[in-house]
């Protein structure tokens, strides 16, 4: 049984005991929400974090999405000094390489742990980190924040897009549909290579996830607040039971116990 203990400076955070790893087909999944208190509690903490990173956050457009980022990226490594039995500045953080460009700019990556595997998301108050033992990618939206599923652009190894054309398109199923494509792509190390809001006419990554999902993958819904979509991709090689999810942080947005995902239909609809 895994030992959590809530962080004594950031609230509802509960972090691993030392040397935790992840068992393989399962990710931990922590909700926080950027409330004055952890809001607080992130700006006391700041100097956890790299110059780049503190440079990286200054450079957001508003204050609320410089808190997600301090939230976020803090929260990181206080859960990965604990893995790497380290101090929270001590772990050392780059981003690899994107699969369709070359360039560093795809997944973060912690450096010198194999076999850890991370991602984060925020959408309005609400900050998702993931923890896995394979490649992981999570994204938390506000419904309104997405922009409809596009039918053609390809997959970043220049494969066509994936499903079918046409597939997902009515309102009520966009944002679902959108938000599992932000967290496939996160998963496979490519994100975006256009903002979120980028005409749907313009090159980008990021579309087309509206059919089948690829082998070896899985994509789940996730509970989120009211007026959110998330989900999460994990890479799951046939023969893996499957994914399990084990959340931390905020009860409201927890289902009961583990969640349990099932492969995603044709359609990857709401």
């Amino acid at each position: 049984m895994t030992a959590w203990y809530d962080h004594h400076l950031l609230s509802h955070l509960s972090l691993p005991h030392l040397g935790y790893r992840p068992e393989p087909g399962c990710v931990d999944l922590w909700v926080l929400h950027t409330d004055p208190d952890t809001v607080l509690a992130a700006h006391r903490l700041v100097a956890v974090l790299d110059a780049r990173e503190r440079q990286w956050a200054d450079t957001m457009p508003t204050q609320d999405a410089r808190n997600k980022c301090l939230v976020s990226r803090i929260a990181l490594r206080l859960i990965l000094g604990q893995c790497l039995r380290t101090t929270p500045n001590g772990v050392r953080l780059a981003h690899g390489r994107c699969p369709s460009c070359g360039r560093r700019h795809g997944k973060l990556v912690p450096v010198g742990a194999p076999g850890l595997h991370v991602s984060c998301s925020g959408a309005r108050n609400t900050v998702m980190v993931t923890l896995a033992s394979a490649a992981v990618g999570v994204a938390i939206s506000a419904d309104e924040q997405m922009p409809g599923c596009s039918d053609a652009y390809p997959q970043p190894d220049g494969r066509p897009a994936i499903g079918k054309p046409g597939a997902a398109r009515n309102s009520r199923s966009r944002p679902a549909c959108r938000v599992r494509e932000m967290s496939y792509f996160k998963a496979v190390g490519a994100g975006l290579c256009a903002p979120p809001h980028a005409s749907e006419a313009g090159p980008r990554l990021g579309s087309g996830i509206h059919g089948d999902v690829p082998a070896g993958w899985t994509v789940t819904s996730l509970a989120a607040p009211a007026g959110h979509v998330a989900a999460l991709t994990l890479h799951t090689p046939v023969g893996q039971p499957d994914t399990r999810i084990r959340q931390h942080g905020c009860g409201t947005c927890r289902a009961d116990g583990d969640m349990a995902s099932a492969p995603v239909p044709a359609g990857l609809g709401a």
